[in-house]
């Protein structure tokens, strides 16, 4: 089966992942009895605490979030939250991401900014959610509550690489695998692919064929995610399936989010990776840059590397 995904340039976007002088999320991971039966356990865990660390520097958000992680035949990774989510009106939703901007230049200021005042999909009171880990750091959820925020799963039927160091032989690399699918925990996710459609969330609303033309419907190819309304062709998401129609489409190998991956590829989160989780509600833990629409069109020039990648 194919593996899908369910970078490392150095620019001005490394900031990104400078320490924050303020306590980040703090990742309570357990592990299934298999997960600890595993031969490679210790390997995994370290490959998970690698993980868990990365996003903990990276956001400053003051919440923990309660991660379960587990084996299985799943086709590489796949994350489920199953119950561990918030459920509310539109209004509330985009209200709790306005308030969650730091400044008037934050990119969450400027994604909230484009947001329709009201329902754009008419989904009513309880037409909209977000994964419990997103919610708390919207503040929707207690910032600290002990209830599950989720499952990672991974396939245990293939090999894997666990090394930060040495993530391009040996097998798939786990820690992009682990990066795709706790991001997916954390919000990065839609439901407009999943049986018994719930409800929209707000990464749904970054979903663009064109200037102010937003898409839900799946699969429809070029589509691209953007959050000033269209402007900004930030990167194209995936056509499918196979694969999650919030994961980007295959172009950048070395990316983490991206909808497949194969053996012996390398990822590394890129500084539009980590923008992603900032404009759904994450704070940044280095300062905002003046602008970051400019900054996105030189993505593609300047691209900020670190790996990652997931199969499904």
């Amino acid at each position: 089966m194919k593996s899908v995904l369910c970078s490392a340039l150095l620019g001005c976007a490394a900031l990104a992942f400078l320490p924050s002088a303020k306590a980040g999320p703090i990742f309570n991971v357990t592990y299934t009895l298999a997960v600890e039966n595993d031969t490679h356990f210790t390997s995994i865990k370290s490959a998970v605490d690698y993980v868990s660390n990365e996003f903990a520097t990276t956001y400053s958000d003051n919440v923990t979030l309660n991660f379960t992680v587990d084996e299985g035949a799943v086709g590489l990774g796949q994350s489920l939250f199953s119950n561990a989510y918030w459920r509310g009106s539109y209004t509330s939703l985009r209200t709790a991401l306005v308030n969650d901007a730091k400044s008037a230049d934050d990119a969450t200021a400027t994604a909230t900014a484009n947001l329709p005042t009201t329902d754009p999909y008419s989904a009513g009171a309880t037409g909209w959610f977000a994964t419990s880990a997103e919610a708390k750091a919207l503040g929707l959820l207690s910032a600290t509550g002990a209830a599950s925020d989720g499952t990672y799963t991974f396939d245990n039927s293939v090999t894997y690489t666990y090394d930060p160091n040495n993530r391009g032989t040996g097998g798939y690399d786990f820690i992009g695998i682990t990066e795709h699918e706790f991001s997916e925990l954390m919000g990065r996710t839609n439901q407009l692919r999943v049986t018994g459609f719930f409800g929209y969330d707000i990464f749904d609303t970054m979903r663009f064929t064109g200037l102010g033309v937003r898409s839900t419907t799946v699969p429809t190819s070029g589509v691209y995610f953007s959050f000033d309304n269209g402007v900004t062709n930030l990167k194209t998401y995936n056509f499918g399936p196979p694969g999650d129609s919030q994961d980007w489409a295959s172009g950048v190998a070395t990316d983490p989010y991206n909808a497949s991956t194969g053996s012996n590829q390398a990822h590394a989160l890129n500084a539009l990776d980590t923008r992603t989780l900032d404009v759904i509600g994450w704070d940044l833990a280095a300062p905002e840059p003046a602008t970051f629409i400019p900054a996105a069109v030189a993505l593609g020039l300047m691209g900020f590397l670190r790996r990652r990648r997931r199969a499904l």
